[in-house]
């Protein structure tokens, strides 16, 4: 039934071209009792030794009606889904004879046909032969697409008659969701929660595109933004158990696989995981670069795609001209928080030998970082130091960014490396934004880390809804990277970033049991969101009134909410109940009230 070869793939991966002859296909051959005389006999085989489930849901078909179709006037139909899906379409051929050709593209070309040549390499194009019948042809490969062209059909197309049937892993449909009062970023957080929910499929990829390969740093992101979706962790411990077995390239990816292990025993409540991973976790950390007279990370900084290499970023042109030295601040950042999540599983599963060794390195990485390697008279963090120890004499966005997000900085020197670090813009990639927002946001900077959130310019989340995104990009557009896909989950940061980050919600104990709100609008006047937990969903709802920050929050039964002040101080604790609402004056005053919203004194 295949009249020819093909390869839908790219350099990475092979995917056959399902080139089908309809006139050869075995109908029926999926039911029960078919037997068209060219089936072989069944034999008996003796059973595989040591199979095991799966540990995690399984993948679904989902039929996804199309939101425009389009008649291009010569015999081509162009089919948009409205977003990206994982799958194919599900195509009836309505009596059509000879060649029907379907293309796939991700994006459209200037013409407004499917761009079917992807600049990952794929190559979206298949043939039917139709028999004269009507049939319904479904695939069962896994492309990529947002849209479908079709030429070949002679009958008048229904949009039922081109519907998308997408793979998806299950998840619950209207847990989670976000509103504010800008409505760019209210798309931007759509985006993004759709690109998580139609592109997890059955493992944390870099894209379904063109890698289909595990990086430790995207399990990372990828988990987080899930983990604010749906607040089952069994396809991020799946993942994440791949990642601490397969290791890739750059210095720091392995230590992304220690906090994705300690992200979700945090939002879970669970450590069993973290109990059976530990030592392997361990294995993952760089004791053998610790430095004793500084307690720092030295190593020769290694070339791309070398084993422990530095990356800091990627592409390389998205580094901002990061300098790179024997000791390289970005990698140390993030080093010190992979040693602060190992201590604290450390302390949870009753390792307190390792605990206490895990802390001391952690404890003396962040003084060292903030000691030796911040630019006092930039105000920033630099890129690392020299052979002889010397600052090196460049301060890029990415090492403030990364000291940020780690918890590094004194408060004074959080202030100035917030001011630098915005200054400086999203000069960076949309692995390092993700990670420089938070960090704002975790550091107090609301105002900053908004601003960049929502940025409009060609560079920012809005940037890829003006270019036609149906999912999360690896990079803001392609002149930044030429080969770039637009189907990253790893992409998808302000799914978690505007419910962690704009509302503030964050688990202070392990499952939320207690966990603050710490609300940072900066320029916006109302936000809500809603965050599924294993125990029941956390509602937080802001809004500002004259001078007062008006807040609704919804704990769970079981689960405390402790409020907090933009700056990180606490006002007060909140026992679960059906609601709490509270005001929060400019001078940073709150008052409890019991009930629903109400009205305040300005």
């Amino acid at each position: 039934m295949l009249h020819t070869g093909g390869d839908l793939g790219t350099v990475c991966y092979p995917l056959p071209a399902e080139n089908l002859d309809l006139r050869r296909y075995p109908w029926g051959f999926e039911h029960a009792g078919f037997d068209d005389g060219a089936w072989s006999a069944a034999e008996q085989r003796p059973p595989l030794p040591d199979l095991v489930p799966t540990p995690t849901a399984k993948v679904r078909h989902s039929v996804v009606m199309p939101q425009a179709v389009r008649s291009t006037g010569d015999g081509r139909i162009v089919v948009d889904y409205g977003r990206s899906w994982l799958g194919g379409v599900r195509l009836r051929t309505k009596g059509a004879r000879g060649a029907v050709t379907v293309r796939y593209g991700e994006r459209l070309d200037d013409d407004g046909a499917v761009r079917y040549r992807t600049h990952s390499g794929n190559t979206y194009s298949e043939t039917l032969i139709g028999d004269g019948e009507d049939r319904s042809v479904q695939p069962w490969g896994l492309r990529v697409f947002r849209y479908a062209e079709i030429s070949g059909l002679t009958a008048p197309v229904a949009p039922s008659d081109v519907a998308a049937v997408a793979q998806i892993y299950p998840m619950p449909p209207t847990a989670a969701s976000f509103a504010s009062s800008d409505p760019v970023l209210d798309r931007v957080w759509h985006l993004s929660a759709h690109t998580i929910r139609a592109l997890n499929g059955n493992l944390y990829v870099d894209s379904w595109t063109r890698e289909r390969l595990v990086y430790e740093a995207d399990v990372y992101l990828q988990q987080r933004a899930h983990l604010c979706l749906d607040p089952d962790p069994s396809l991020g411990r799946y993942s994440t158990t791949y990642a601490v077995h397969n290791r890739t390239w750059p210095t720091e990816w392995p230590f992304y696989t220690v906090l994705a292990v300690h992200d979700a025993w945090m939002r879970t409540g669970d450590s069993t995981h973290a109990q059976q991973v530990f030592d392997s976790l361990l294995a993952l950390l760089p004791d053998r670069y610790l430095d004793p007279s500084t307690g720092l990370i030295r190593k020769a900084p290694g070339t791309d795609s070398t084993l422990d290499s530095d990356l800091v970023d990627w592409p390389p042109a998205e580094r901002h001209g990061y300098r790179f030295g024997p000791v390289n601040t970005a990698v140390n950042a993030i080093a010190a928080a992979a040693y602060q999540a190992a201590a604290e599983i450390a302390a949870v599963i009753g390792r307190d030998v390792e605990q206490a060794r895990l802390t001391g390195i952690a404890s003396r990485l962040r003084n060292s970082i903030s000691t030796l390697l911040f630019d006092d008279a930039q105000g920033a963090f630099a890129d690392g130091l020299d052979e002889d120890g010397a600052l090196l004499p460049h301060d890029s966005v990415h090492a403030s960014a990364f000291c940020l997000w780690a918890g590094v900085p004194t408060p004074e020197q959080a202030d100035s490396a917030a001011h630098h670090a915005h200054r400086q813009g999203l000069r960076c990639s949309v692995y390092v934004a993700a990670l420089l927002i938070d960090g704002l946001f975790a550091q107090g900077h609301g105002d900053r880390a908004v601003a960049l959130l929502t940025s409009r310019g060609t560079r920012g989340w809005a940037a890829m809804l003006d270019l036609g995104a149906g999912s999360t990009m690896e990079a803001w557009n392609e002149r930044i990277k030429p080969n770039l896909t637009h189907s990253h989950p790893w992409g998808a940061a302000p799914a978690f970033l505007a419910l962690e980050g704009v509302l503030g919600i964050r688990p202070l104990d392990p499952g939320y049991r207690t966990f603050a709100v710490r609300p940072q609008l900066g320029t916006l006047d109302h936000a809500a969101g809603a965050l599924p937990t294993v125990t029941g969903t956390i509602e937080v709802a802001a809004h500002r009134v004259g001078r007062h920050i008006q807040l609704d929050v919804t704990v769970p039964t079981g689960l405390r909410a402790v409020i907090l002040h933009e700056d990180g101080s606490e006002h007060c604790r909140v026992p679960a109940g059906r609601h709490r609402t509270l005001t929060r004056s400019a001078e940073h005053h709150l008052d409890v009230h019991a009930g629903g919203l109400g009205s305040f004194p300005r």
